[in-house]
Parts: structure tokens; C-alpha cells; sequence
């Protein structure tokens, strides 16, 4: 997982965006005071069964962050299922390029 930075000089009130290899860092990026964390790693399990879902999730906390949108706290986290993987092969599980567009509040 490596080192989380310090981010204690970032200012409270902008805007506060996480580009984290994996979904793992999510807590602390809430606990952070992070507002949007984009993250992949999990490739959504690249194999997923129907009525089952992925088969394996390399992710401490298992399935819970296999691939999509999650509200946590007030911080809002994207996980991306991506195109590829260590493993070729995928069941049930398309790949994804996501686009997200950010727009000011302003």
C-alpha cells in the first residue's frame, strides 16, 4: 500500500481530490477530508459469477469496493474496473474506461 502522504499543509475549503491505486486508502482519504477519491486495483474481480459476484478481490476488505460509486462519510469514491489486469482474462466482468467531468459549484 505504501506511505500516505501528508496532507496536513492542503487548505480545508477546496476542493480535495485522491488519485489512489487502490480503494484501500478510502477511510483514511475520508478521515483526510478528501471530497472525490478515484481509485482501480480491484478490477471489479475480473471473474464474476452471477448471483455470487467476483470470485477474488485483491483488497483488504474484500468485495466491499469491487467497482463502481460509494458514498463514504462525506467523500464520494470511484473505484474503476479498468481495461486489463495481471491476469488477461475476464467472466462477467467488462472492462471500463471511465469518464467523469467535473463542474464547479460556482
Amino acid at each position: 500500500m505504501g506511505r500516505l502522504p501528508d496532507v496536513s499543509a492542503a487548505p480545508r475549503d477546496a476542493f480535495r481530490l485522491l488519485l489512489s491505486h487502490t480503494p484501500d486508502n478510502a477511510y483514511w482519504a475520508d478521515r483526510s477530508g478528501f471530497d472525490l477519491m478515484l481509485a482501480g486495483h480491484n478490477h471489479g474481480g475480473q471473474v464474476r459469477l452471477p448471483l455470487i459476484g467476483p470470485v477474488f478481490m485483491p483488497s483488504r476488505y474484500g468485495r466491499k469496493f469491487d467497482a463502481g460509486a460509494f458514498q463514504i462519510g462525506r467523500m464520494l469514491l470511484h473505484v474503476s474496473r479498468g481495461v486489463s489486469g495481471k491476469h488477461p482474462y475476464r467472466f462477467g466482468c467488462t472492462p471500463e474506461i471511465t469518464k467523469i467531468v467535473l463542474r464547479s459549484g460556482d
